[in-house]
């Protein structure tokens, strides 16, 4: 009983880990955990805005907030012309909490400020290198930069439609239809709900809030697969259990028979015969439960401290193409449900042989015996 809880609460670190990851990796490559958005307005508008808005509400559970402009436009080179969105980002508070840094491939991160930084899907498409000039059509503008740095995230989607430019780049157009954006970055395990209702209260009257789940809903999706997959494992192997922990103990009253019958013949009631049966099947199991919980702990912070490189099993999951190293981590549910589901198992499967104990006729246990 107790390797079968410590492997559980295992487990279910892992599980815990294994969403954390995703969530981390799928949020990094969108808009955070929690999102702002307003617009469209010009680009004037949204410079002002990238200057003036507040931080939000304190919060402890927020990590950090990116602010941003997105807009549509159309990259053209000397052999295709594809469609682009731009995302006018501050370069150092966007390599805090995003992958496009590391994930630079050719070139540099915003070696100079007026660079655009294109996605390698993209850089295949119009057959463009680092260096390279490119033309930015909008209905509005017709610019030319140069490319700064190619990134690979490892997401096609991904990396064929989405390029990056400086704020500062960003200011001198004149785009007409940008969208605001601030994207909140919040602590592992925390409520992304909770601190949406935060930030909506000082949120502008324009500004849509939402959290990673409706931004992500195929993400949500894997997480609650995830999480019902582990909950079905649970159930199964505290069923498995049971029967264990029934079939034990019928076998020690079986040999047990003459004690019992000894007890009643001295005016022991089969009532008490039996709670002592309960008894001592709930004692054994809190003591299983609590060994198991705490060896599963142990291992599950060690674990959680080196990481489980997931690289060799991921290599074509988009989901973990950003970060493949899952870290376990305990949850007060994954910790301590293993061990509750386990005790009322237990505390199911005593009432079976408390039963035939109690009601053994004395004279044939005598007998049996």
């Amino acid at each position: 009983m107790a390797f079968a809880i410590g492997t559980l609460v295992v487990l279910g670190a892992i599980m815990v880990g294994v969403n954390d990851t995703m969530i981390q990796n799928a949020v990094a490559m969108h808009a955070g955990h929690v999102a702002g958005v307003a617009g469209p307005m010009r680009m004037a508008e949204a410079m002002r805005r990238v200057r003036t808005v507040g931080e939000g509400p304190p919060d402890a559970a927020v990590a950090g907030q990116l602010r941003r402009c997105r807009f549509t436009a159309m990259l053209q080179s000397d052999r295709a012309t594809a469609p682009t969105t731009i995302w006018a980002v501050a370069p150092e508070q966007e390599s805090e909490f995003t992958p496009i840094r590391r994930s630079v491939r050719e070139g540099g991160y915003f070696e100079r400020p007026s660079d655009l930084v294109i996605g390698a899907g993209c850089a295949r498409e119009l057959s463009l290198k680092v260096g390279d000039v490119v033309l930015l059509t909008t209905p509005s503008e017709h610019r030319e930069f140069r490319v700064g740095g190619i990134f690979d995230t490892g997401i096609d989607r991904f990396d064929a439609g989405v390029s990056f430019m400086t704020l500062t780049a960003a200011a001198d157009l004149n785009e007409p239809q940008v969208y605001f954006e601030r994207a909140f970055f919040l602590e592992p395990g925390s409520e992304a709900v909770e601190t949406r209702e935060g930030i909506a209260t000082t949120a502008q009257v324009d500004e849509r809030v939402s959290t990673w789940p409706e931004l992500l809903p195929e993400v949500a999706q894997l997480v609650d697969l995830n999480t019902f997959s582990m909950t079905i494992m649970t159930t199964l192997v505290v069923l498995i259990l049971g029967f264990g922990v029934a079939n034990a103990l019928l076998i020690s009253v079986m040999d047990r028979y003459r004690h019992f019958a000894v007890l009643k013949a001295i005016g022991v009631r089969p009532g008490e015969v039996a709670r002592v049966i309960l008894f001592e099947a709930l004692l054994m199991c809190l003591a299983a439960s609590l060994l198991g919980t705490g060896l599963g702990a142990a291992a599950s912070l060690v674990w959680g401290h080196y990481g489980l490189d997931l690289s060799a099993y991921t290599s074509s999951n988009p989901h973990f193409s950003v970060n493949p190293v899952v870290y376990p981590r305990l949850t007060a549910m994954m910790m301590f449900a293993p061990q509750a589901l386990a005790l009322c198992a237990a505390a199911l499967a005593a009432v079976w042989p408390a039963i035939v104990a109690a009601s053994r006729p004395v004279s044939l246990a005598m007998r049996e015996a």
